[in-house]
């Protein structure tokens, strides 16, 4: 009976050890509970590392629209090459029909003294037709007053009849050439009227297109130099958000691994580029300098918090870390210790 009652007592001891234990655990996880609480809500240091490899969803997210960015430069590059190509035809273009328009002014001034000195010497020609026109007067005073014979009156007078026909032949040749010299000089003083002759006619619709097209091509290519400079501009603002997109560590995450941290706005007061970070094997304890803050990147991020489980906003900041291990702590603290807690 003796011996009952002390294993009894014994059992009895245990069970007290045991629940007093069970007690103490229980307060202490309570008391730590409440210690990462309070912790958490006046610490203003602390951020929360993530871990970026080529498998990421946000490294895959931020690749595919790197890609689109650059098809749609490459796309626009494209555009200006075969802009490029068309300004060099048009010119080329406008060179040539720039020099037709200036052989066709030197063939005019070239024709147009040429049917000038025809028209001299016709006219020239005609005043001697004037000057003999007095022959065919003598000529029938003559036959009145039986000073010639009549056999010798016709033969003079069919000469005569052949020379006043070559006359009028001269003054139609004459109105010709006048109406062709008028029209040369009209075409090249640039006056619009009306030409009759075939020629001149087909010369002017030459030098007219040669220069309308001359014309359209000068207009067409101040509007494609100034769709160039869009375009140009354009490539700037692509080059621009490209080189964003290679120095970010989400594309450099493609070929290695790469650390970054979520900050949330609470705790921006103590961020600085090149701020040491600290890490610890048990979170807050026996906490060491595990790297630096590389640097700060742009745009808002929402992520759980780290013990509350409720959405937060802030921003990401690139660690250079010694061991990339420390990125696997659930939180690293940047400027100080956490709580300078050794």
């Amino acid at each position: 009976m003796k011996i009952f009652n002390n294993v009894n007592i014994l059992f009895i001891g245990i069970y007290k050890i045991i629940g007093y234990a069970l007690l103490a655990f229980i307060l202490l996880g309570i008391f730590a509970y409440l210690f990462v609480s309070i912790f958490y809500m006046i610490d203003k240091r602390w951020v929360a590392p993530i871990i970026l490899t080529e498998q990421s969803e946000e490294v895959i997210k931020i690749n595919s629209q790197f890609i689109q960015y650059k098809y749609a430069r490459d796309k626009i590059l494209i555009e200006r090459i075969k802009l490029m190509k068309e300004i060099n035809r048009l010119e080329q273009v406008s060179v040539l029909k720039i020099d037709l328009v200036k052989q066709l002014d030197t063939a005019l001034n070239e024709n147009l003294k040429i049917e000038n000195e025809r028209l001299a010497m016709i006219s020239f020609t005609l005043s001697q037709y004037d000057v003999d026109s007095t022959i065919d007067k003598e000529l029938e005073k003559s036959f009145k007053t039986s000073l010639i014979k009549t056999t010798d009156y016709v033969q003079q007078k069919q000469s005569l009849i052949m020379f006043n026909k070559s006359k009028d032949d001269l003054n139609i040749e004459k109105k010709q050439i006048q109406n062709i010299v008028s029209s040369y000089e009209n075409l090249t003083k640039k006056k619009i009227c009306k030409i009759s002759n075939y020629e001149v006619l087909k010369m002017r619709e030459e030098y007219l297109a040669a220069l309308q097209e001359t014309n359209n091509n000068t207009v067409q290519i101040e509007i494609m130099k100034e769709e160039l400079k869009s375009i140009d501009s354009s490539i700037d603002e692509y080059d621009k958000i490209c080189v964003k997109f290679a120095l970010s560590p989400y594309i450099r995450a493609l070929d290695t691994i790469v650390a970054i941290a979520f900050v949330p706005y609470t705790n921006l007061k103590s961020l600085k580029i090149n701020s040491y970070v600290y890490g610890g094997s048990f979170e807050f304890f026996f906490s060491k300098k595990v790297g630096q803050v590389k640097k700060i990147l742009s745009g808002e991020i929402a992520v759980k918090h780290p013990l509350f489980n409720k959405q937060i906003r802030g921003i990401v900041i690139e660690l250079d870390l010694v061991d990339m291990r420390w990125a696997r702590n659930k939180t690293l603290f940047v400027g100080s210790k956490p709580l300078f807690v050794l």
